[in-house]
C-alpha cells in the first residue's frame, strides 16, 4: 500500500458511518500502521462498544509501545468484550505493559486494584513481584489482598515465598487457603514442612494436600498419605498428590523406589485398597491415572468390574493390559470368563491380546476355536498375533492359508505370528513360495525370512528371480535389513539407481545397519543424487563409516542450499576432526538458516578452531536465543584463561532481562571454566531457584575438595542453598561431608532442612549418623517419626 493510499485510509476514521470507521481501524490494525496510532486514540470515547474493542485489537497487531496508554484505560471498560480484549492486549504486550499496570494497583479504585493484579497474574513477569508484595504490605481490602497473593502464585518466582510464609502466620481462614494455594504453584521446598503442619486443619486439609502434591517434595508423601480414609474428598486429593509428586521424581531412581514402597505397604490394607478401587467409578482423568499408577505398584491385584470397563476405554487400556499382564497367570480365569459373557469389542479386544502375552495350552485352544468361527473375524487379526506370541504350531497351517488374505490387517497378523513361530516348517514353506505367481504370497514370505533371520535366509533370498513391482522390491530390502549380514550387500547395491525414492532411502537404511566400510563407495554416489532427502540420509550413514578419505567428497555440499545437508556435512567433518578453511566458517556464520549458524558454532567450539573467538562479542549480542545459548556454550571451551569472557557472562547474567534459559547455559558454562570467582559471582547474584539448582549441578563434577569449599561459603546464605547443600553431599556418595552434615543437623532451626538432613542419613546409610538421631529431641511429630525410621535402617 501506497504512503497515499494509508493516508486515505487513516482520513476515512473521519468517516460519518460508524461501521466504516470500525472497518478501517481493523485494516489499519492489519496493516500495522504505527502513524495510525493517535488518529484512532481519537475513537477512543465512541459509545459503539464495538469499536472500542476494533481500537484494542488494532493496537494488538500493532505492537507498538505507543499503544499502552490507551490500553491501560480500556482495560477498566465497562463493556466485558472489551474489557477482556484489553487484558488480552496488555498480556500479549508482556513486560513491556507493566509501567502502565504497577499505577493500578495504587487506584482509588478497589476493582481497578484487584483487574492489575490479575493482569500482572496472567502475565507471569517476575518484573512485577516486588511491586506485589510493597502493596500487599499496606492494602486494606481483602478482596484486593485475594487476588495479590493469587497473582504471585500464578507468577511463582519464589521471591514472594518468604513474605508468603509470613503471612500465613497470621491471615485469616479465607486468605491462608490462597497463600497456600500460591506456594503450591511456587513450588518451593521451602514451604512444605510448613504446610504439612498445616495437614491437622479440617478446613485446610484439602487446600495443604494439594499443594503438597504441585511443590512434589517426596519428603510429604509419609504424611499425606496417612490422610488417606478420611473422606471421599480427601481420598481424591491424596492420590493425585501422590501421582504428581512421583512424576517430579519418575528419573530418581531412590526416590522413585521410596516412593512405590510406601505407597505399596500402606495400600496392602483390604479397606485402604478396597477405597482406592472405589476411585476408578470417578470420571478425573488425573484421579484415575493416579489410582492406576498406584495399583501398578501392588502385587495382590483384584479384577474389578471396575478395571475390566476401563479396557474399553481407549484412554486407560495400555494402562489396564500392562496391570493384567504384570500379574501373569494369576488373572487367567476372570480373563476367560469375561471373554465369554462380554460383547463389548474393545473388551474382548484387550483380553485376546494380554492372553496371547500370559497364556497357556489353555489360551491357544480358545483362540484356535475363535479362528475357525467366522462370527470371530472382528478380531482375526489380535487373535492371530497372540497366537503367534504364544508360539502355537498348530496355528502354522492356518496362517499360512492367511498370506495371500484380501484383508491387509489379516494378512500381516499372519506374517507377524509366523515370524514369532520361526519353525523350520515355515522356513521351508516360504523357500517354496519365495517366487510365486501370487504377489501378497510372495512379499508375505520374503517379510517372514528377514523377521525370522534363519541362517539360510541369504541363500534363499538369492533366488528370488523378479522383483516385479516396488512393494516386492521394499519387502525384499527390507528383509535383508533385518538380516544384517555382510553377503546382503552385493544383493541390494543394483537398487541404489532405482527412480522410486522409497526404495533408495531403504538401501541406505540397510547400508546403516550392515555396519561394513564396503558400503562407502555406494554412499558416495547417492550424494550425487537430485533428491536431497536421498543426499541426507547418505551423509547421516556416512557419519558411522567417516574418516578423512571422503572428506574432499563431502566439502562441496556446504555451498549446497538446504541448511540440513550443510548441518550434516558438519557433523561428519567435526566426527573425523578435520577443520575446513576459517572463511568458509565466516560464511557459514552469516548464513540465513539459524539452524546452520547453531551447528558452525558447536562444529567450532569441538574443533576448538581459535579464530573463531574473535567472533564471540558479535555473535553473542544475536538476538536469537539460540545463536546466544550456543555462544556460551562455546566459551565454556575458548574461554579459559580469558577473563574477558568472564566480564562478558556476568553482564549477561547480572542483566534482569536476560532469559532463564540463558541464565542456565551461563551456569553451566562457569562450571566448565571451574573458577570460584565464578561460583560466587552466581550465587550472590541469582535471586532464582532454578539457577541456584543448575549451579549445584555444575558442582557435582568438581574435586572434592573445591566443592566442600564452595560449601563452606555458600551454604548459609538463605534456606534454599542449604537444602542443594544436603542434596548435592547425597549425590557426591563420599565421606568427606559427613561431619557438615552433622553440622548442619544440630545447627539449624528449620524443620524444612531437619527433614531432608535426615532422610540425606538415611540414603547415605553409615552408622557414624546414628548418635546424632534422636527422635524424641525434636518436637515436630514428621520430624520424629522421618529420624526413628533413618535409626531403624542405620542399626541394621
Amino acid at each position: 500500500m501506497s504512503e497515499r493510499e494509508e493516508d486515505i485510509l487513516i482520513e476515512s476514521l473521519n468517516s460519518a458511518d460508524e461501521e466504516t470507521r470500525r472497518q478501517a481501524i481493523e485494516l489499519l490494525g492489519e496493516l500495522r500502521l504505527k502513524k495510525a496510532v493517535p488518529k484512532i486514540a481519537e475513537l477512543v470515547n465512541s459509545e459503539n462498544w464495538r469499536i472500542r474493542k476494533s481500537i484494542v485489537e488494532a493496537y494488538k497487531k500493532i505492537d507498538d509501545d505507543s499503544c499502552l496508554p490507551l490500553l491501560q484505560k480500556l482495560i477498566k471498560d465497562s463493556n466485558v468484550e472489551v474489557h477482556s480484549t484489553a487484558i488480552d492486549a496488555m498480556v500479549y504486550y508482556g513486560d513491556r505493559a507493566i509501567p502502565y499496570l504497577l499505577p493500578l494497583l495504587k487506584d482509588d479504585d478497589e476493582d481497578a486494584r484487584i483487574l492489575s493484579a490479575n493482569v500482572l497474574g496472567f502475565m507471569r513477569s517476575a518484573k512485577g513481584v516486588k511491586s506485589l508484595i510493597e502493596r500487599l504490605k499496606v492494602e486494606d481490602s481483602m478482596n484486593v489482598r485475594y487476588a495479590i497473593i493469587e497473582a504471585l502464585g500464578y507468577i511463582g518466582n519464589e521471591e514472594a515465598i518468604d513474605y508468603l510464609l509470613e503471612l500465613l502466620e497470621k491471615e485469616d481462614m479465607y486468605l491462608k487457603i490462597v497463600i497456600i494455594e500460591a506456594l503450591g504453584k511456587i513450588g518451593s521446598l521451602r514451604a512444605c514442612v510448613v504446610i504439612m503442619s498445616l495437614l491437622e486443619d479440617e478446613l485446610l486439609r484439602s487446600v495443604c494436600i494439594d499443594a503438597l502434591g504441585n511443590i512434589g517434595a517426596e519428603i510429604s508423601i509419609n504424611t499425606i498419605i496417612e490422610y488417606f480414609n478420611s473422606d471421599d474428598d480427601t481420598n481424591v486429593r491424596v492420590v493425585i498428590a501422590i501421582g504428581k509428586i512421583y512424576s517430579k521424581h519418575i528419573n530418581n531412581q531412590s526416590y522413585a523406589v521410596l516412593i512405590k514402597e510406601i505407597c505399596k505397604q500402606f495400600f496392602k490394607k483390604k479397606e485402604r485398597y478396597d477405597k482406592l478401587l472405589e476411585l476408578l467409578k470417578n470420571d478425573n482423568i488425573e484421579l484415575r491415572n493416579s489410582v492406576l499408577l498406584i495399583l501398578s505398584w501392588i502385587d495382590e491385584l483384584k479384577l474389578t468390574k471396575e478395571l475390566m470397563e476401563l479396557l474399553a476405554n481407549e484412554d486407560y487400556t495400555e494402562k489396564i493390559k500392562d496391570l493384567f499382564i504384570r500379574l501373569g497367570d494369576r488373572v487367567l480365569d476372570d480373563l476367560y470368563n469375561e471373554i465369554n459373557k462380554t460383547d463389548n469389542y474393545e473388551i474382548r479386544k484387550a483380553i485376546i491380546q494380554i492372553i496371547g502375552l500370559i497364556g497357556n495350552s489353555r489360551e491357544i485352544e480358545l483362540l484356535m476355536k475363535m479362528l475357525d468361527n467366522e462370527n470371530e473375524r472382528g478380531y482375526y487379526d489380535v487373535i492371530i498375533s497372540s497366537l503367534g506370541w504364544l508360539q502355537a504350531e498348530c496355528s502354522v497351517e492356518k496362517l499360512e492359508k492367511l498370506l495371500n488374505e484380501e484383508d491387509d490387517n489379516i494378512r500381516l497378523a499372519s506374517i507377524g505370528a509366523l515370524s514369532l513361530i520361526g519353525s523350520k516348517a515355515i522356513v521351508e514353506f516360504c523357500a517354496k513360495n519365495i517366487n510365486s505367481e501370487d504377489l501378497k504370497l510372495k512379499i508375505s514370505c520374503i517379510k517372514i525370512l528377514g523377521f525370522i533371520g534363519d541362517s539360510n535366509a541369504i541363500e534363499i533370498l538369492k533366488y528370488v528371480s523378479n522383483f516385479e513391482n516396488a512393494e516386492v522390491k521394499l519387502a525384499y530390502i527390507q528383509a535383508l535389513n533385518y538380516l544384517n549380514k555382510k553377503e546382503g550387500i552385493d544383493l541390494i547395491v543394483k537398487f541404489i539407481n532405482e527412480p522410486d525414492a522409497r526404495i533408495k532411502e531403504a538401501v541406505v537404511e540397510t547400508f546403516e545397519r550392515l555396519n561394513d566400510k564396503s558400503v562407502v563407495p555406494y554412499l558416495l554416489k547417492l550424494l550425487k543424487d537430485e533428491d536431497m532427502w536421498i543426499k541426507y540420509f547418505a551423509l547421516r550413514t556416512l557419519k558411522k563409516y567417516a574418516d578423512e578419505t571422503i572428506k574432499d567428497k563431502i566439502i562441496s555440499l556446504l555451498d549446497y542450499p538446504a541448511g540440513l545437508i550443510k548441518i550434516a556435512v558438519l557433523d561428519i567433518l567435526a566426527k573425523i576432526n578435520y577443520k575446513i578453511e576459517f572463511s568458509k566458517i565466516l560464511n557459514l556464520l552469516d548464513d540465513e538458516d539459524i539452524d546452520v549458524r547453531i551447528e558452525i558454532i558447536k562444529y567450532c567450539e569441538k574443533l576448538n578452531i581459535i579464530e573463531f573467538s574473535n567472533r564471540i562479542n558479535d555473535l553473542i549480542k544475536s538476538e536469537d536465543w539460540r545463536i546466544k545459548n550456543a555462544v556460551i556454550e562455546a566459551i565454556g571451551t575458548f574461554g579459559k584463561n580469558q577473563p574477558q569472557y568472564l566480564e562478558l557472562l556476568f553482564d549477561i547474567f547480572a542483566n534482569p532481562d536476560s532469559d532463564i534459559i540463558i541464565k542456565k547455559q551461563i551456569c553451566r558454562t562457569m562450571g566448565k571454566l571451574r573458577t570460584l570467582r565464578t561460583f560466587e559471582f552466581l550465587l550472590e547474584t541469582s535471586k532464582n531457584e532454578e539457577l541456584y539448582t543448575e549451579c549445584f549441578d555444575a558442582l557435582l563434577n568438581f574435586e572434592e575438595e573445591y566443592i566442600l569449599k564452595v560449601l563452606e561459603k555458600f551454604w548459609s546464605l538463605n534456606e534454599f542453598l542449604q537444602l542443594l547443600v544436603i542434596h548435592l553431599i547425597e549425590n557426591s556418595k563420599t565421606t568427606i561431608y559427613d561431619d557438615k552434615l552433622i553440622y548442619l543437623l544440630n545447627n539449624t532451626n528449620s524443620p524444612t532442612l531437619k527433614y531432608e538432613i535426615i532422610v540425606c542419613m538415611g540414603k547415605l546409610n553409615r552408622k557414624k549418623f546414628i548418635n546424632t538421631l534422636y527422635p524424641l529431641a525434636y518436637p515436630d511429630k514428621n520430624i520424629q517419626k522421618i529420624a526413628q525410621e533413618v535409626l531403624n535402617i542405620l542399626k541394621k
